[in-house]
């Protein structure tokens, strides 16, 4: 059985640090936090001091994690690779070429709709 707390919150004064040692303490047996949102927001070093404690916690961040040597250190590898899955850093839709690609398109798609009135791209709003 596993308890999993999803994170999708911007890195903010307000929760940068903000899931701390006390709050990932509190997690259920066998919980898993996933990281989906911003690296800042989780305390690195809370999850090495709790993951010490609760082997049976577990994170998935998929926005890093730069304290890996320490964490190897504290907990040794073979726990390690239950504990912790960070997966590569990837935003292959922040591209230089396909930013290029979406602004032309945008900028067709606005010409478009001035000259003829076509909306065909429109996301909501009235049936085209």
């Amino acid at each position: 059985v596993c308890a999993p707390i999803s994170l999708h919150v911007p890195a903010t004064p307000q929760t940068i640090n903000s899931i701390n040692e006390d709050l990932i303490s509190l997690m259920p047996k066998n919980g898993v936090l996933v990281d989906a949102a911003r690296h800042e927001v989780v305390d690195e070093d809370s999850i090495i001091s709790v993951f010490q404690k609760r082997p049976d916690l577990g994170y998935i961040s998929d926005v890093g994690f730069n304290k890996m040597d320490e964490l190897r250190e504290k907990i040794g590898p073979d726990q390690m690779k239950k504990q912790l899955i960070v997966t590569p850093k990837k935003m292959g839709a922040q591209t230089v070429e396909s930013n290029v690609k979406a602004g032309l398109a945008a900028a067709k798609q606005i010409a478009t709709y001035f000259k003829d009135g076509s909306a065909v791209h429109q996301v909501n709003g009235k049936d085209r």
